[in-house]
């Protein structure tokens, strides 16, 4: 990921939320069981998530805690597409933003991301859906876009953040599959 030139932001924070560095939090271990090709295949998916700050101006702190991770059991499947609404599955991982109250920003991410299998061959795709309210509603998140309008923290701070996404197991053999996920917090 490229980050924007600093020296223009002086007003700017970015989190990058990813897989490198310093382990700060994990979005989830994910077990994954479904059918592929009229037999059943056991794997498992382990999306590990940490924040790098890039604070050129020592303005407010955003601090990103993951309060569930994404659980695939039993989620949705239809032929080789495993499904979690970000707006209404309770299968979502949730993550909460917390910076300055009122400030303005927006987040961005990479919609999609290939996981590799990490004892052998087989990958998946992972399509993310990505949504988000400054109350602690789920089922009335705004479904986003691989980057958001205008967003703003609520008046303690908060900022809540749910992801799923779609699976595709085509491609899929049993085996442990780890990735990435990126998503972006940037105060305007």
């Amino acid at each position: 990921m490229k980050f924007p030139d600093l020296t223009s932001m002086c007003i700017r924070k970015i989190i990058s939320i990813a897989h490198a560095g310093v382990l700060a939090f994990v979005c989830g271990f994910m077990a994954l069981p479904a059918a592929h090709a009229q037999q059943r295949l056991d794997a498992s998916v382990s999306i590990q998530v940490s924040a790098n700050v890039v604070d050129p101006a020592e303005e407010a702190e955003i601090e990103v805690v993951t309060a569930r991770g994404m659980d695939l059991r039993g989620a949705s499947q239809e032929a080789n597409i495993i499904t979690v609404d970000p707006t209404l599955s309770f299968r979502a991982g949730k993550l909460v933003a917390s910076g300055e109250p009122g400030a303005s920003f927006r987040i961005s991410y990479l919609p999609t991301r290939e996981l590799s299998n990490v004892e052998g061959t087989g990958f998946l795709f992972f399509e993310y859906d990505v949504s988000g309210n400054n109350v602690d509603e789920q089922d009335t998140s705004e479904l986003f876009e691989a980057e958001t309008p205008p967003l703003q923290f609520n008046q303690d701070g908060d900022f809540y953040i749910w992801v799923g996404g779609r699976i595709d197991l085509a491609n899929a053999a049993p085996g442990t599959y780890e990735g990435e996920f990126t998503l972006e917090i940037e105060y305007i």
